[in-house]
């Protein structure tokens, strides 16, 4: 694994560890009446999407065969069809979606995204530079 990689991933981690501490004790205590199940799915389920985005992102731009630009964007579009495609299938299995359910898919999404450019973007002021460097 190269260091990129595992600087995303070890910041992702981190990430998701402490979203499902606070679900945990936000969940348990406060909020207990709106707990969904599938919250720890979800977690999950951002954080493997996440980290084949940045996969692909820091592999094509180390073989050096894609525009990053170009890159960046098809991985944002993988992600959001797969929030689509996911958001599609839940509705089809339960039938209904609640406010807690919006609310929290919405959320990760938010929390998660704003992590992902912030991510990005300080790794193209580090790593990236570095690469140049060496050529």
């Amino acid at each position: 694994m190269n260091k990129p990689f595992r600087f995303y991933f070890i910041w992702l981690s981190v990430l998701t560890l402490f979203l499902g501490l606070l679900e945990l004790l936000l969940f348990k205590t406060v909020i207990s009446e709106y707990y969904i199940p599938v919250f720890w799915f979800l977690l999950l389920f951002f954080y493997v999407i996440h980290a084949i985005s940045q996969s692909i992102v820091i592999f094509t731009e180390i073989k050096r065969r894609f525009n990053l630009n170009n890159v960046y964007l098809v991985s944002f579009g993988i992600k959001f069809f797969s929030y689509l495609v996911f958001l599609i299938i839940y509705i089809t299995i339960k039938e209904s979606i609640t406010i807690a359910f919006a609310l929290v898919f919405f959320s990760l999404y938010i929390i998660y995204t704003f992590f992902d450019v912030r991510m990005k973007i300080l790794l193209s002021k580090t790593y990236l530079k570095n690469i140049e460097k060496s050529d």
